[in-house]
């Protein structure tokens, strides 16, 4: 009420409660590339429809720099580097390479640490091996199989309608893989990542 004998005009609580907390910044593309108008904003930019979403404010930078980027795409040199003696020479980039794209099946993908000499010279001990489960094993693939039990890394070799593991070191016999058996493939290795200097990274 004022003085003059009835209220304000624009005055009393607002609606909705007083004691209501602010809501949480949404960082959100939308806002960030020009809202909502027509033919504007995110859907040009990125060629699809775009959704908001919460992240933490401490990782906006990082995530967008992802998006911008569609990944981390890191440069390929056209000259192979020597490990004999080296040589001069001039050298440009002849691709790039977004690591993200070796995932093809991100909820099927895993990391297992090797150990053992049975792979050798393609595997060692010590190396992380990236296995994809939702790819069908063809004859030749370096695959996690389970046998009788127990998990190991082999070459698969199907031949005249026989289907066998092999070590790359030739000094383990092969396994014939029976149907009957609890033998099983789990998975394709794809890559194998191995640490070299050791002060920088952690073994695996």
């Amino acid at each position: 009420m004022s003085q003059w004998g009835g209220p304000r005009k624009g005055a009393g609580r607002k609606k909705g409660s007083p004691n209501r907390a602010e809501p949480e910044k949404v960082i959100s593309l939308a806002d960030r590339r020009g809202g909502a108008r027509a033919g504007s904003g995110p859907k040009r930019k990125y060629g699809e429809p775009t959704k908001a979403m919460r992240i933490p404010a401490s990782m906006e930078q990082s995530v967008m720099h992802y998006i911008e980027h569609k990944g981390f795409n890191l440069p390929v040199y056209a000259m192979k580097v020597p490990m004999g003696l080296m040589k001069a020479s001039v050298d440009f980039v002849d691709r790039t390479l977004n690591l993200n794209e070796l995932i093809r099946h991100p909820d099927k993908t895993f990391f297992h640490p090797v150990e053992g000499d049975s792979m050798e010279p393609t595997v060692f001990a010590g190396d992380l091996a990236m296995i994809d489960a939702g790819i069908e094993a063809m004859h030749g693939d370096v695959v996690l199989a389970s046998i009788e039990g127990n998990l190991a890394l082999k070459r698969l070799i199907k031949l005249r309608g026989r289907t066998w593991l092999e070590s790359d070191n030739k000094k383990y016999d092969p396994i014939i893989l029976n149907p009957e058996t609890d033998n099983m493939v789990c998975g394709v290795m794809l890559i194998s990542i191995r640490p070299v200097s050791t002060n920088h990274i952690k073994p695996f």
